[in-house]
């Protein structure tokens, strides 16, 4: 982009940053991550996505694979970002004053949704904060806790965290363009899902489990996939590196979230009417 327009783009995402900071729904999402994630390493009373066995608490393959369930139990929580900043505009008919100024309708939907969706990822980092306070519970079994290995929380962000955001992100922010409908944006997130769904069925095919690479939007199977055959010395010292079929499962859905955007771009009209409403 030339300069100007990082300028104009710039300005939105710094907008959206002001208002969604100052938002209570930002930190009580922040807080509720982090307790639960908390919870999870602390006490053997609440568990994320299954039992872990022998593994500790704390160990970098856990605490990756705590980014990853916990971008999917957050799809909801993307979605209300989204679609609020997709349609804020519109419903208080901002639009009108937006695009009546010399503003290219790319720079505008471009810069929000980049606002929003690094907006979305914070409430994500209260799991790293979950996990690093645990060990310091006085309830919490220090046989169960091992050393920190930042490798998971990075390695959590760079393969679950923000491109899970970018994913389901920029396919529901299309939707809230094209439709400016609550109801649409809450019926995508509902279709992610369902893609979820099917990858965990393809996955119990050994003969499909390419395919399982390819549908599960969320990286879970080709994560499990590279490390069936981790031992828990191995689950206890390293995270999953974001190379071969994981590496393809990102970029391959990062493609199609980026395509999905263009459409709504291009076809996004900011005077169609709402099709609940019709106005």
């Amino acid at each position: 982009f030339p300069s100007h327009d990082r300028k104009v783009m710039w300005k939105f995402i710094k907008h959206e940053w002001k208002f969604w900071l100052r938002s209570p729904m930002t930190w009580i999402f922040f807080g509720i991550n982090a307790i639960l994630v908390l919870g999870a390493v602390s006490s053997d009373s609440i568990m994320i996505g299954g039992s872990i066995g022998s593994i500790k608490k704390n160990a970098p393959f856990i605490i990756q694979f705590y980014y990853g369930i916990m971008s999917l139990i957050c799809l909801l929580m993307t979605t209300a970002y989204m679609n609020a900043t997709a349609n804020r505009d519109f419903q208080y008919n901002m639009y009108q004053f937006v695009f009546s100024s010399p503003i290219k309708q790319t720079h505008y939907f471009f810069g929000k949704f980049i606002g929003a969706a690094s907006i979305s990822i914070i409430p994500l980092l209260g799991i790293s904060l979950g996990a690093l306070l645990a060990p310091m519970m006085p309830w919490s079994d220090p046989q169960r806790i091992g050393p920190v290995y930042w490798s998971g929380h990075i390695n959590g962000l760079l393969c679950y965290a923000i491109p899970n955001t970018i994913i389901t992100g920029a396919v529901l922010y299309s939707l809230a363009i094209l439709y400016r409908s609550t109801i649409v944006s809450f019926i995508g997130a509902m279709g992610i899902l369902v893609l979820y769904g099917m990858a965990a069925g393809f996955t119990t095919d050994i003969e499909k489990e390419w395919l399982s690479v390819l549908v599960d939007p969320f990286g879970f199977r080709p994560a499990s996939i590279i490390s069936k055959y981790f031992t828990v010395d191995e689950k206890n010292t390293r995270s999953i590196p974001l190379t071969g079929l994981f590496m393809l499962n990102r970029v391959l859905w990062i493609g199609i979230s980026f395509l999905a955007w263009c459409f709504a771009i291009i076809h996004g009209n900011p005077s169609m009417p709402n099709i609940v409403t019709g106005k």
